[in-house]
């Protein structure tokens, strides 16, 4: 019985001292004096407090500290350096103040005055930082500036996550780089892959481009960015906005997604879509997903063009806009409107070349060809040439339609309004003249060339070139289908009325 009361006695005191032993292992080692020029005890500053003065060097753990003098509480493990305070851990850190608190058991330093703080990667200055060496995340509340390689960031406050290559960013962020300076609300950049993500508001300014946004990132070793948000890029007379851009600045190309809107100021255009590709040396933009061109006109007759693709760019001396429109173009303004398969402009010479089964509509008249080219003067429609069976019809009443055929046409206009035809090659035209309003008969005639004048739509007068034949025809003497040329088909359920209409197939 005796023996193994003393057992039980044995065992509880090796569990008691295990106890004791493991409880030690968990309390931090005290911080540790390496040097002093003097070493004094201050009883009014605290009766456990040592006073170092002179080439202080202090020891915590794998922490070293120096400084011109320091007050040791030893009984807290706190210590308070003063003049040039230098904090180093290992090959990593190395914290500087005039000032500084450092906390042994919690491993956390309280830095003030001229306070730098700084690794392999970045350096970090402000007036006032409190640094957890523990889990070495630093943090500064009252303005700060941090470089990292040829970048450097300013903010109101910070925080540095030094295990994770992170900063945060608060209040007032500005980064400055040899390229560009970002202006923002917070911002997050990683050392490592020196990437910044910026939130709110975001300014970012180049030699030549301005960009806003209120989210995305940059990327400034492969240069290369993604702004979400009302995004919006601005270069020289050309403004982009869209939903949300990626942009490689250093092959000036880009993408815009949702919402596309690219605008020139001078040439007075504005392209619109939910998918853009743009390059700016040559310069070039090609945007779909509902594509929309609009020509905005001095005098408020725009012209709206809409097609599954939309290209502009520059001719090869880089003076011209060229636009491209192809796989269903449809055009809209108040003076006309038109279809083809695929269409192309050039700002150079004010000409709409016509590919494809074109169509056009000018008041009541309708206009066809294989190829056509409508030319401008002054923004104003002067005349369209017609290559190839080319075909005017114009509505008259009821149903009959005056009827214009021929190999290739050339149309001049007057105030907006069909006011010429130039017939060459196998002419022909039918039309209903009129006495007081009331239509007289048919008139029919086939000639090797016509010049036309029309008046109010109709012909008015015309003017025989070679081999005239001419037939004033009673209407009761026509049948049905000898009131239409070969070939006739009215369109007028193609025409867009509005620029809505534009986007119906």
């Amino acid at each position: 019985m005796g023996r193994q009361i003393f057992f039980i006695l044995i065992l509880a005191m090796a569990v008691f001292i295990a106890a004791a032993h493991s409880q030690d292992d968990r309390q931090p080692r005290r911080v540790e004096i390496l040097h002093a020029n003097s070493l004094e005890f201050d009883r009014n500053l605290g009766p456990d407090v040592r006073r170092l003065i002179g080439d202080v060097r202090l020891q915590h753990e794998d922490v070293l500290m120096f400084c011109d003098s320091a007050h040791l509480y030893s009984q807290n493990n706190i210590v308070h350096a003063f003049g040039n305070v230098h904090i180093n851990q290992g090959d990593t850190v190395n914290l500087k103040a005039d000032r500084i608190r450092y906390f042994g058991d919690r491993r956390f330093a309280e830095a003030r005055g001229n306070v730098k703080l700084y690794d392999e990667e970045v350096t970090l200055t402000t007036d006032s930082l409190d640094y957890n060496i523990e889990s070495n995340v630093a943090f500064y509340p009252m303005g700060g500036k941090i470089v990292s390689g040829k970048n450097t960031i300013e903010s109101i406050r910070g925080y540095y996550y030094s295990n994770d290559n992170v900063l945060y960013f608060r209040d007032d962020v500005k980064v400055v780089t040899e390229d560009y300076t970002i202006i923002c609300d917070t911002l997050k950049y990683n050392t490592e892959t020196e990437t910044a993500f910026f939130f709110g508001p975001t300014y970012i300014t180049t030699e030549d481009l301005h960009i806003y946004c209120e989210n995305g990132w940059h990327n400034t070793q492969k240069d290369i960015s993604q702004f979400n948000e009302n995004a919006v890029i601005t270069h020289e007379n050309q403004v982009v906005k869209a939903d949300s851009f990626y942009y490689d600045h250093s092959r000036n190309y880009g993408k815009g997604f949702l919402n596309v809107e690219m605008t020139d100021t001078v040439e007075r255009i504005v392209l619109y879509g939910n998918y853009a590709l743009f390059e700016r040396e040559p310069e070039y933009t090609m945007i779909t997903d509902r594509a929309l061109f609009v020509h905005y006109d001095q005098e408020n007759d725009s012209l709206f063009l809409h097609a599954d693709t939309l290209e502009s760019f520059f001719d090869s001396t880089g003076e011209f806009r060229i636009l491209n429109a192809y796989y269903g173009a449809r055009f809209f303004s108040e003076e006309m409107q038109g279809q083809c398969d695929s269409l192309y402009y050039t700002f150079q010479d004010s000409i709409i070349r016509m590919y494809t089964d074109p169509v056009l509509w000018n008041n009541e008249s309708q206009l066809t060809a294989d190829y056509m080219e409508i030319h401008s003067k002054d923004e104003k429609v002067d005349h369209v040439v017609m290559n190839g069976n080319a075909f005017i019809i114009s509505f008259e009443e009821g149903d009959y339609y005056n009827q214009i055929k021929g190999r290739d046409m050339t149309g001049y206009f007057n105030e907006g309004e069909l006011s010429t035809v130039h017939v060459v090659g196998n002419a022909e035209t039918l039309y209903y003249p009129k006495e007081d309003e009331e239509i007289i008969g048919v008139n029919v005639v086939a000639s090797t060339s016509l010049m036309i004048y029309m008046k109010e739509n109709s012909p008015h007068r015309i003017r025989f070139e070679k081999n005239p034949e001419a037939v004033l025809h009673p209407l009761e003497d026509m049948s049905h289908s000898d009131l239409f040329l070969k070939d006739f088909k009215w369109l007028e359920d193609l025409r867009p009325r509005s620029v809505e209409e534009l986007f119906n197939k």
